[in-house]
């Protein structure tokens, strides 16, 4: 990407903020994009945002007009910006539908002026829980078919929004010959990734030392991808050229119980696990099928989950020392 000048939306976001250090790293110049509805201008995001080679821009995708004053010589776009996590979906599902296909359409007609790369952050909840009711393989390949069994399940509208958003990219670059890649996270995690997820949550309640310790589904299973192994991944991506769709993520399967007792073990907290039934609509398994990513880029994850829950555990602990009201809150799915 040496030279490269590369529009990047949710840039201040967990995702978002790696990938521009690694874009920066490569030698590319970055325009970050970000509302700061979720990202954070904080220590970590000023020590990445003072580099040079970055220039900010604050700006509300889901506002038809939000990118006119910028100019059209980027050569890549990379998407992230979005309402992401299930339980945003399951609070507000209408927000999360309008926002992020909104921010479809405005980023979608954006590259169409530009004609630049586009790179389409979706979601593995594109699956919907189609491994627990179509007897899908898991892992699973990109070539099983997406969908949600019930749009009226408010989890199932972040899913929505991606197959939307997939398909708006993809269908503008078969019809305009644009050239799009698409890739599907698969539970990625790390320092600053917010509480709206398993791993901060379970963080934030074994150092409260809740006892008995709740875990939701716990015979449920993930494939945990840590975010650095996730960047270099999407950034390889970005270096073959390759187009098309592709999961992204580790192929490791872990159980649920077994992630709380090691975040239990790193927090010093010995406490019974209390079984809990999982979220509507939550799958059984989700784990996915990387040789696709493998073949295109020789790629294979290299933080294991116990280093990442590792860094991770320390970063949230750290956190909650300097802001011990985190430790009040409703850490629960």
């Amino acid at each position: 990407m040496k030279s490269a000048r590369v529009l990047l939306t949710g840039g201040a976001g967990f995702i978002g903020l790696g990938m521009v250090r690694r874009l920066l790293d490569s030698g590319a110049s970055v325009t970050v994009v970000d509302d700061l509805s979720r990202g954070r201008l904080d220590n970590d995001a000023a020590a990445v945002f003072s580099r040079p080679g970055i220039d900010f821009v604050q700006a509300d995708l889901a506002d038809r007009s939000s990118l006119d004053g910028l100019g059209a010589d980027f050569e890549t776009i990379v998407h992230l910006a979005a309402v992401i996590g299930i339980q945003a979906a399951s609070r507000e599902p209408v927000r999360v539908l309008r926002t992020n296909a909104l921010s479809a359409i405005t980023i979608t007609d954006f590259w169409r002026r530009c004609r630049a790369r586009m790179v389409f952050a979706s979601t593995s909840e594109v699956y919907g829980a189609l491994p627990v009711s179509a007897g899908v393989p898991v892992p699973t390949p990109e070539g099983v078919p997406v969908g949600i069994a019930d749009p009226g399940i408010p989890r199932y509208s972040y899913a929505a929004s991606k197959i939307f958003g997939e398909a708006l990219v993809m269908q503008s670059a078969a019809s305009e010959g644009l050239r799009a890649l698409v890739v599907r996270p698969h539970n990625v995690y790390g320092p600053r990734m917010g509480f709206d997820h398993v791993i901060p949550q379970m963080s934030i309640r074994a150092l409260r030392r809740e006892n008995p310790f709740r875990v939701f589904g716990p015979d449920e299973t993930r494939a945990f991808c840590y975010v650095d192994d996730f960047c270099a991944a999407v950034s390889m991506l970005m270096e073959s050229g390759a187009e098309g769709i592709f999961h992204v993520g580790n192929d490791r399967e872990t159980r649920i119980s077994d992630l709380a007792e090691m975040i239990l073990s790193l927090s010093g907290h010995a406490a019974p696990i209390a079984g809990m039934p999982s979220q509507t609509g939550s799958p059984a398994r989700r784990c996915p099928d990387i040789s696709k990513l493998r073949e295109a880029t020789g790629f294979s994850p290299s933080i294991a989950l116990e280093e990442g829950l590792a860094r991770t555990f320390a970063w949230y602990d750290a956190f909650a020392a300097c802001n011990p009201s985190i430790l009040d809150m409703d850490a629960t799915p």
